[in-house]
């Protein structure tokens, strides 16, 4: 935008600088600068400038000019030009407010567009019905953390009002849309985008999380069980599996993201009913580790013989080992007898719905499909917990149609296969004996039940 341009020199200019590097003149040094600050790089005129810098000059004079602009210590500038997209979106936008020039920003889209959505158009945008939507409002509105939302922006604009604030936060996890992007939309700061998003994920969590992501009562057990049964188990109460939720390369330990399908992520371990609503999360390893080590450290593995208990059990892939309360496939060795296969296909058949399960949640919080893009592992680990805890909460409220969701969100590439992991890994723990004679009596009365 020549218009920053100009007055970003101005502001270079008119400072008192008297270093000298070579024969170039601060003009064109200025504008080298506002060119790689902003990455304006199809102005070619002045490419040829910045290439022939030597690159240890180069990261000098730009960072000296940045902290000459902010006002800001060297270490800092450096940090500014070299760090992360984000940090080079904040660096931006307060140069846009030292120079006065608004980013342009949509004042009506709060105000008067959302409000003429009819029930179809609110929800294809929102990914949930406007029922749900105010639903979750009513919970929340009244809490802490949404009353302290009702703040001065940063630069002094208005409040935000808690509709407001559910509306924004709802619209990121709903849309891969960058956040500098939803603040224009809603007339708003990308720190305060930011900001609303971690306000309402910490509500969700803190005051919905444990009523709406909960393990079932002896007597939903029962209703569970009794759904899942049309696919010829019986006693299934849950299925068990892992995607993967994909995030940026983390500045720590970023190998140990780095998953054996070539992209870094965290796993989240879910556990579904029929209806795909989940009972039980777990959001805490990187993508390298194996599901069943995720398994092994999971609250649920110590608790699950009694959570249960009297006689029912989960399903999963091969991934897991087979016990007295989670049931796997069969190792297919090519020798596997008849009542093994049978099992093998019905299971397979019934644990996809942990696979929809994902397919949905993704469909609808597409941001947690395409990525998550924090920089913080705290805020990502919380960010797919509350996406968690709002598609049961859509669910409860009865979504019309959530098929085109989990077409949505299913490609495959994040679904860890009972072949994939067989290919990939094996049995990565021994199984006990106890599961073995279990499944094994689980075959032989299935394959009665259907002859």
């Amino acid at each position: 935008q020549p218009q920053t341009i100009i007055k970003l020199t101005y502001l270079i200019i008119n400072k008192d600088i008297n270093i000298q590097f070579g024969s170039l003149n601060w003009i064109d040094y200025t504008y080298q600068i506002i060119i790689l600050v902003h990455g304006l790089w199809e102005i070619g005129v002045i490419r040829y400038l910045i290439v022939s810098m030597e690159p240890a000059i180069k990261n000098i004079v730009v960072s000296y000019a940045v902290s000459t602009i902010l006002n800001m210590e060297m270490e800092s500038a450096l940090k500014c030009i070299f760090a992360g997209e984000d940090d080079s979106d904040i660096l931006h936008e307060i140069m846009d407010s030292m120079c006065n020039e608004e980013v342009p920003k949509s004042e009506n889209f709060y105000e008067i567009v959302i409000p003429r959505f009819n029930t179809k158009t609110f929800q294809s945008h929102f990914r949930m019905t406007p029922e749900c939507f105010h639903f979750i409002l009513n919970k929340l509105e009244n809490t802490d953390e949404f009353r302290k939302t009702e703040h001065e922006q940063f630069g002094g604009r208005e409040r935000i009002n808690t509709e407001k604030t559910l509306l924004v936060a709802v619209w990121c996890l709903a849309n891969p849309e960058s956040y500098r992007s939803v603040g224009d939309r809603f007339n708003i700061t990308k720190y305060s985008v930011h900001h609303l998003i971690h306000t309402v994920v910490q509500a969700v969590n803190k005051y919905l999380c444990h009523i709406f992501i909960r393990w079932p009562t002896n007597i939903e057990k029962n209703v569970i069980a009794e759904h899942y049964s049309k696919y010829g188990l019986k006693k299934v109460i849950g299925a068990i599996d892992g995607c993967h939720i994909p995030i940026k390369k983390p500045q720590d330990d970023g190998t140990y993201y780095f998953n054996r399908k070539k992209f870094y992520s965290v796993i989240l371990q879910g556990v579904c009913k029929d209806n795909l609503m989940f009972t039980d999360v777990d959001v805490r390893w990187p993508g390298s580790v194996h599901d069943a080590r995720v398994f092994r450290t999971s609250d649920l593995f110590t608790v699950g013989h009694r959570l249960c208990a009297p006689d029912y059990y989960l399903i999963g892939d091969s991934a897991y080992p087979s016990n007295n309360w989670l049931l796997t496939p069969y190792k297919n060795n090519g020798n596997l007898i008849q009542c093994q296969k049978t099992f093998n296909k019905v299971l397979s058949k019934t644990r996809v719905k942990i696979e929809h399960s994902f397919g949905l949640l993704k469909g609808r919080f597409r941001r947690i499909k395409e990525l998550l893009d924090m920089k913080y592992m705290h805020n990502i680990n919380s960010t797919i917990v509350a996406c968690c805890v709002l598609h049961n909460i859509c669910l409860f409220k009865g979504d019309e149609d959530i098929r085109q969701y989990i077409r949505d969100g299913t490609d495959g590439s994040d679904i860890n296969d009972s072949e994939d992991n067989e290919i990939h890994y094996g049995n990565y723990f021994m199984e006990d004996n106890d599961g073995i004679l279990f499944r094994n009596t689980v075959a032989q009365d299935l394959l009665h039940s259907i002859q």
